[in-house]
């Protein structure tokens, strides 16, 4: 399974009120990558989430795209019926999807699922350590969903592959 379909999000924080501010998807071994123009009734913002992801609400209301842009966009990359795309953090990221779609009166065309969902036991813990491994090597890539779509990647095939002795 190396065309694994993938999402990402960062967020303008972890909290119920939070929504998303950036969203990445590979589908089809392609990378598409949108940041989001916080709607007028979002706002929620921690900071702590803008010091992981460097995208202030002054740079997303300036280069974001409109949450039905975004939306429409994904429904499009998206668009084979009954799409699923895996996600390492699937309930935060289903429920930041929900913010996008509902804010928007746009249908969703497609689902959010765990990646765990893939992997046996043994796997999805070599998994967590090889995605933990990834991020320790290069913290400056982190919390940017392209960046994250890629270690997650890397992370599955690594826990997929045999171990080497």
């Amino acid at each position: 399974m190396t065309d694994l379909d993938l999402i990402d999000i960062e967020a303008s924080g972890l909290h119920i009120a939070s929504y998303p501010v950036e969203v990445a998807v590979r589908v089809r071994g392609n990378v598409h990558s949108w940041l989001i123009k916080p709607e007028p009734h979002w706002t929620h913002w921690d900071p702590v989430a803008e010091s992981l992801h460097h995208l202030s609400r002054e740079r997303l209301h300036r280069e974001g795209l409109p949450a039905a842009t975004v939306a429409a966009e994904l429904n499009r990359v998206l668009s084979d019926k009954e799409r699923v795309v895996y996600s390492d953090a699937a309930a935060w990221d289903e429920n930041w999807m929900m913010t996008l779609y509902e804010a928007t009166g746009i249908e969703r065309q497609w689902r959010v699922l765990p990646i765990e969902r893939l992997l046996s036991e043994a796997a999805r813990r070599r998994f967590e350590q090889e995605l933990a491994e990834r991020q320790r090597e290069h913290p400056e890539l982190r919390h940017r969903a392209e960046n994250d779509i890629a270690d997650i990647l890397a992370a599955f095939r690594a826990a997929l592959s045999p171990r080497r002795a």
